[in-house]
């Protein structure tokens, strides 16, 4: 799966936060603005809870400028839970973090992505108007978000953070080298007092979540999350309707749109339901994600304990939220749930698809504890129900996925790990309506 920044230089991930409205507005017109965006650089704007105009103004640019992945949200999701988002699917060889208290001029940018460039042996710079002194150990471990940004590090130093657990992360992190700020009157934006530190303070793990953690009666029990793709009113508009109509849903659940080049048309009756409905946040794409990327994004989204990921060839009969919160009380904890399916021939199935043994081989999670040719249970329809802690520690989807592999490689994980993937109840199943359009993967997204 060819993502967006594959073979782009950096990816600037941009946070517009909820109360700067003027400002939030130049920012993205000046970023929008650099040359080099949808050239060698990618751009992701995040927006927390923003007013109405900065809704309009991204509308508006995603329609016409093909550059942007813009995500926004009703609720207030914070920096770095947002950062964490944004840097789901980074692939490009640096990422550069801001947000809209920064002036972002061309060379500025520019300026600052050189630098790393011809400094290769800096892993990551940030800025800061007072360098910490001497953290605690404490806040080493709750690795706060620098304030001031910008931030920029190396992307495959973070991916080497991400993937182990603290103690082993700090190794990495010290290794992170002072910046140097011989600079700081080139890139003229900054205040000349700037300092580099050391970027033991930015990075941030997934919290592990026991898997008998009680749940919490004050959080979403389930967040819903919807991939959009096309022009296709005539599937997503039912599946979206189908869920929001459902009574109280807003007290129990979190919806997640996730849309993939997906047309005017489609996007406008979208935004009319987010209006007044609740829909807690939504993600537009002009470029082609494909189904994995936007799980990635929002899986990390996801604040509630189980999510329901979803195609927009499904829907709901009504009743639905009733039989699934009782089948989350019944069943808790579990890995996942769907309507299951057994691959008996797999020996046909990795024939045809000759890349899917050795892909499968080489994950993290892979034990070699069922041999290959055998039978596989997965969750048909693309449509799961999944307990969020599971998916992130896992990191499923990763980076590598492929469309067309994405729910056997799940009941393999599942297996390997020897997690407990159970069957849809049987009032839930009764509701859960699965339309399985052949046409739609052929196209690649979802």
């Amino acid at each position: 799966m060819n993502l967006p920044g594959v073979d782009k230089k950096l990816t600037v991930c941009c946070y517009i936060g909820a109360d700067t409205p003027r400002k939030s507005l130049q920012v993205i017109d000046q970023l929008l603005a650099l040359p080099s965006v949808g050239k060698s650089w990618d751009l992701i704007f995040a927006l927390d809870a923003p007013a109405y105009d900065i809704r309009y103004l991204c509308a508006q640019e995603h329609k016409k400028s093909g550059k942007a992945v813009f995500m926004e949200s009703k609720a207030l999701f914070g920096k770095a839970h947002w950062y964490r988002v944004m840097l789901a699917n980074i692939r490009s060889e640096y990422v550069l973090l801001l947000d809209d208290t920064i002036n972002p001029s061309p060379s500025c940018v520019e300026s600052i992505f050189n630098h790393l460039k011809a400094n290769p042996e800096l892993e990551a710079c940030a800025f800061k108007h007072d360098a910490p002194s001497s953290p605690s150990q404490d806040s080493q471990r709750s690795l706060p978000i620098p304030k001031d940004g910008p931030i920029l590090l190396k992307t495959s130093t973070y991916r080497e953070f991400e993937s182990h657990q603290i103690d082993e992360a700090q190794k990495v992190a010290n290794r992170l080298s002072y910046f140097d700020f011989a600079m700081a009157a080139e890139l003229g934006v900054f205040p000349e007092n700037l300092k580099g530190f050391p970027m033991r303070n930015l990075f941030f793990e997934h919290p592990i979540i026991p898997r008998d953690t009680a749940l919490d009666k004050a959080q979403p029990l389930i967040s819903i999350a919807l991939c959009a793709y096309g022009h296709h009113p005539e599937l997503v508009l039912r599946c979206l309707d189908s869920i929001i109509k459902e009574p109280f849903i807003g007290n129990h659940v979190e919806i997640l749109i996730g849309c993939n080049q997906v047309s005017d048309e489609v996007m406008l009756e979208i935004e009319r339901r987010c209006a007044n409905e609740p829909i807690t946040a939504i993600i537009r794409s002009p470029l082609n994600f494909n189904k994995s990327g936007m799980q990635r994004f929002m899986y990390r989204m996801a604040r509630a304990p189980y999510i329901l990921s979803l195609d927009d060839d499904m829907y709901f009969r009504f009743g639905w939220l009733a039989a699934a919160k009782d089948h989350i009380a019944h069943s808790h904890p579990f890995e996942v749930a769907g309507r299951l399916h057994s691959l008996s021939n797999r020996t046909w199935w990795s024939g045809k698809k000759k890349p899917y043994d050795s892909f499968c081989e080489k994950k993290h999670w892979w034990r070699g504890k069922r041999p290959f040719g055998l039978e596989v249970v997965f969750p048909a329809g693309q449509c799961f129900l999944a307990r969020t802690a599971f998916l992130l520690e896992n990191d499923y989807p990763d980076l590598d996925m492929r469309i067309d592999w994405d729910d056997v490689l799940l009941g393999d994980m599942v297996t390997q790990l020897d997690g407990q993937l159970i069957w849809f109840e049987g009032p839930l199943m009764e509701r859960v309506i699965v339309d399985d359009i052949p046409s739609r993967g052929q196209h690649g997204g979802g």
